[in-house]
């Protein structure tokens, strides 16, 4: 069943040692799953990142609490993916034994949001520079 979500589906132990992983996760960041498993999960995200990732795993999975992350991982071709994560402890006979993470690849909607918000801003300018020029000519436009 994990292995036919149309998301990115992850398993690592309580040192962060990824475990499993589904052909989603493998498929979209384009490595062979024998590369991924035994790694620390940090791995999986770019260099700049890591301490802060290796950080925030290590508090989860002390604490034991569940959160929602926008995160860049790394393909392996060096390109980096904004994915929404959803994480959540797993636990056997009350302690925490490691974390799965279930993962939305959002890259492309970034994109367009970023894409976007330079098209408003756009025409926001043009728009300010059509009131002023309005204004010049006396008002003769209604804007």
């Amino acid at each position: 069943m994990l292995e036919d979500l149309n998301e990115l589906f992850y398993t690592y132990d309580d040192k962060g040692i990824i475990t499993y992983v589904n052909k989603k996760l493998v498929e979209v960041l384009g490595y062979e799953i024998e590369e991924v498993l035994g790694n620390p999960v940090w791995e999986l995200v770019p260099r700049c990142s890591r301490n802060a990732v290796r950080e925030e795993v290590g508090k989860r999975l002390r604490e034991g609490y569940k959160g929602i992350y926008l995160i860049k991982l790394l393909h392996k071709d060096g390109r980096e993916l904004v994915v929404r994560e959803k994480a959540a402890p797993i636990r056997k006979d009350g302690c925490i034994i490691g974390e799965m993470v279930l993962c939305e690849d959002i890259t492309e909607q970034c994109r367009a949001r970023k894409l976007l918000k330079g098209k408003n801003e756009s025409l926001l300018r043009i728009r300010e520079e059509l009131t002023t020029a309005n204004q010049q000519l006396g008002g003769l436009f209604v804007i």
